[in-house]
């Protein structure tokens, strides 16, 4: 009930009634409360600016600081004390290093990215068994030069009757972790640390985030350890580093983190993209990112991956880069260039990247190329499908060839419907598009979530158009081994 209220003032934005709550002394809970403490710390930072900084910091969650000193208007002196707060939280794990099990799991943390964040609630119990069926040593196709135990260890794992069991202990042993990790006061584990007012901290106070990249800039294992305790921390100060003039710093931080083994990643709920990889293509197009962005396409080894870069690539500010490494890549003589700027054809949103593929296909000889040509232009066409198919479901006058439509298109969606979403909603007929339909569509997420992740499987399985099989030797496997 009272966690309810909150998020009623919260929208309601009744003064009154907020001055009551606070007046009456709402503090976040130290019990694991995480919804009351969000709502409740939402509703202080954003109304209660009459508040002294002081009494506020002790009021709500730490996460919310940030988000305070945005609603109360950037205040320096009460940045500088935010940016002491993250200091003096940062130093005791620096100093005390809590431990942490051996063998906890990777943690994905659910959040809102499309959406409003600051109304937000921040899942982090989707854990996931980040099975690694080859080794990094490995190559696609062939074995390389990984460790084949690597590869055995993990089949036998997948293959075991306890696979379930083991699971679950997975699962408990992140609960307990994210317990214990709370119990010490370390807040900022298994949590998305909000942005907010971070950038003014790295604008006004260089010293500090120097003190807190250097901390972690060896493979130390007790650097490494820090990394762990607060990398929702390093997460968030790597998304604003990457927004700077020089992203440098940003850079070589995300490669940090990528190179954790047990990653407690942020991911958008919806598409289940990383955070920091849309912050990378957010980022300014200069030289540094380029190189950044082309290591990413390099290390895509299945179709699905693939299709993720292109959207990141879409969504931000890579779509130009994408088109220059397609016009380069399609007249390249080596057979893995060309393969897979024409499979990214297939991901791009525009006419052009359609247009392109039709031609290709007579062009080419009968080969592989061909066939993956022919792959590319239907996977191009089925993502037209699933807009027009969407598209009928908002604007048909009636509602059963609306549902009819919403059932086509699941046949037909795949993860680039986060990226025109909101565009071919806008577009709708605001009569037609009724907040019956709406309410459907947003009842109906999951639903096409799970469509998404079966109709993406087959790309998980491919690369190139091929099927990833072990041992198996492709045509230009000789120039992806070089």
């Amino acid at each position: 009930m009272r966690l309810s209220i909150l998020r009623l003032l919260y929208f309601r934005e009744d003064m009154t009634a907020i001055q009551v709550v606070v007046e009456q002394g709402w503090t976040r809970k130290t019990v694991q409360d995480d919804i009351e403490n969000h709502w409740g710390s939402l509703l202080l930072g954003k109304y209660a600016t009459f508040l002294p900084y002081s009494e506020l910091r002790d009021r709500i969650h730490p996460l919310y600081l940030g988000y305070a000193v945005q609603c109360r208007g950037i205040n320096n002196n009460e940045v500088s004390e935010y940016a002491e707060h993250i200091h003096q939280i940062w130093s005791r794990f620096a100093k005390e290093k809590p431990t942490l099990p051996p063998s906890y799991p990777s943690i994905s943390v659910k959040a809102s990215l499309f959406e409003n964040d600051d109304i937000e609630i921040i899942h982090w119990t989707d854990l996931s068994e980040k099975l690694t069926i080859f080794s990094n040593g490995f190559a696609w196709g062939g074995i390389g030069t990984g460790n084949i135990k690597d590869w055995q260890e993990s089949r036998e794992e997948m293959m075991s009757p306890n696979r379930d069991h083991n699971y679950q202990k997975r699962r408990q042993a992140a609960q307990e972790t994210v317990e214990k990790q709370e119990i010490n006061g370390n807040t900022w584990f298994a949590k998305r640390f909000f942005t907010n007012a971070l950038e003014q901290i790295v604008i006004e106070h260089s010293d500090l985030v120097e003190q807190w990249l250097e901390a972690i800039s060896t493979d130390n294992p007790e650097e490494i350890q820090q990394l762990h305790l607060v990398s929702s921390f390093y997460e968030a100060l790597c998304e604003v580093l990457l927004k700077q003039p020089n992203p440098d710093q940003g850079i070589q931080l995300y490669w940090q983190i990528q190179k954790l083994e047990r990653r407690i990643g942020i991911e958008d709920k919806h598409s289940g993209f990383e955070f920091l990889d849309y912050a990378l293509f957010q980022a300014a197009c200069v030289d540094s990112i380029k190189q950044a962005w082309r290591t990413k396409l390099e290390q895509c080894k299945t179709d699905r991956e693939l299709l993720e870069l292109a959207i990141l690539a879409q969504s931000g500010n890579g779509c130009d880069w994408l088109w220059l490494n397609i016009e380069s890549g399609i007249q390249s003589l080596a057979p893995i260039e060309k393969s897979r700027v024409i499979t990214l054809l297939a991901f791009i949103q525009e006419s052009k990247a359609g247009e392109w593929l039709s031609s290709l296909v007579p062009e080419q000889p009968d080969t592989w190329v061909k066939k993956l040509a022919e792959i590319s232009h239907h996977r191009w066409q089925k993502n037209n499908w699933a807009m027009h198919w969407f598209c009928q479901f908002i604007n048909a006058d009636d509602d059963v060839i609306s549902w009819t439509s919403f059932r086509l298109f699941l046949r037909c969606v795949d993860s680039r419907f986060w990226l025109w979403r909101d565009q071919v909603q806008a577009e709708g007929s605001v009569s037609t598009f009724s907040p019956k339909r709406r309410q459907f569509l947003e009842d109906n997420l999951e639903t096409i979530k799970h469509r998404i992740q079966t109709n993406e499987e087959p790309l998980e399985k491919h690369y190139l158009g091929h099927k990833i099989l072990f041992g198996q030797a492709f045509p230009w496997m000789s120039y992806l081994l070089q």
